[in-house]
């Protein structure tokens, strides 16, 4: 009986380390990807490029995808999708403009 009872419990002590995963030194037997992006994700190093049109007499930046305008309002920026009535009639001229940030007010 106790030898029946031995061998019983030798084999539920073997089927379990057997069950268990085997673990590397680093605490996972999946090798992980390092230093590139997730399957889902755009390709590394990749940048989105941001159009603006830019008005440098009223300081101004428009941007033509989102369409929204940034601008001055005493000390802070604002962003809004339209404009006072004081800035367009000062708007004169744009220069196109390519950021990689969606505040472009940030590099001015």
């Amino acid at each position: 009986m106790k030898n029946t009872y031995f061998h019983t419990l030798m084999i539920l002590i073997i089927c379990c380390f057997l069950l268990i995963p085997s673990y590397s030194m680093s605490g996972s037997s999946k090798s992980k990807k390092k230093g590139g992006p997730p399957s889902h994700a755009k390709a590394h190093g990749y940048r989105a490029k941001h159009n603006y049109n830019y008005y440098p007499k009223a300081n101004v930046y428009y941007d033509t995808s989102r369409k929204m305008y940034f601008y001055i309002e005493g000390d802070n920026w604002k962003a809004s999708v339209s404009l006072p009535s004081t800035l367009k009639v000062q708007l004169g001229n744009h220069v196109s403009v390519e950021m990689e940030t969606d505040k472009p007010y940030l590099k001015n």
